[in-house]
């Protein structure tokens, strides 16, 4: 049995070379996350790190994984505003910032096998997620101290377009954009539900460059 296996592998490393194709790839990108939507109204433009793991099934599918770190800071303006008004006598101090660990699984279907490669991906998975929230809330004569962190897994998939630009035989340059989401992002309730900062997803635009090193 195990001489079996070692010879299918031997066969297989030899097609692979044989073939002249580089099957395995792994790239390192970094860029910005744009929140969208209602996740806008909590959470301003963050920055975002990813590395990945990739094997190619043709010249023109491949299939990926990739993990990464992403951070938000917290629209505090906005949501400070929009606490007193619904809350007036009211005040809110707090900062609420949010770090995400991607772990996903992805397509990607080359539009062309020359040089210049346009693409467009699937990725699914799950976003590990961890938020601290730090802040108080009073009425004039009654303070409330928050202190809390929150952390969990949620549902995520993203949709993208980039392009991949041959700069050297085992190397390309690679552009992307993606639409993200998530299922419910849960961040805290503050003072009884006085404030309520839960919303159904997470929505944001990822803008990404990076390099790709075929193996």
């Amino acid at each position: 049995m195990n001489k079996t296996i070692i010879i299918l592998a031997i066969l297989f490393s030899s097609a692979i070379i044989s073939s002249g194709q580089s099957r395995f790839g792994i790239s390192l990108k970094g860029g910005t996350n744009i929140p969208v939507g209602e996740f806008a109204d909590y959470f301003n433009a963050g920055y975002t790190f990813e590395g990945t793991l990739s094997y190619n099934v043709t010249h023109i599918y491949q299939i990926y994984f990739t993990t990464g770190y992403q951070y938000f800071g917290f629209n505090d303006s906005d949501v400070k505003t929009k606490f007193m008004n619904e809350n007036p006598g009211w005040n809110l101090e707090i900062d609420i910032p949010s770090t995400v660990i991607p772990v996903l699984s992805g397509f990607k279907w080359y539009l062309s096998i020359e040089d210049v490669k346009p693409f467009a991906s699937f990725e699914f998975g799950y976003y590990n997620y961890s938020v601290e929230v730090n802040g108080k809330v009073s009425d004039g004569s009654n303070e409330f101290v928050i202190d809390k962190e929150l952390s969990g897994w949620r549902l995520a998939y993203n949709l993208g377009l980039g392009v991949d630009v041959n700069v050297s035989r085992n190397i390309d340059a690679v552009f992307t954009a993606r639409y993200n989401f998530s299922s419910q992002y849960y961040l805290d309730e503050i003072n009884n539900n006085r404030a309520d900062l839960n919303f159904d997803s997470s929505q944001f635009i990822s803008i990404l460059a990076g390099i790709n090193f075929n193996l």
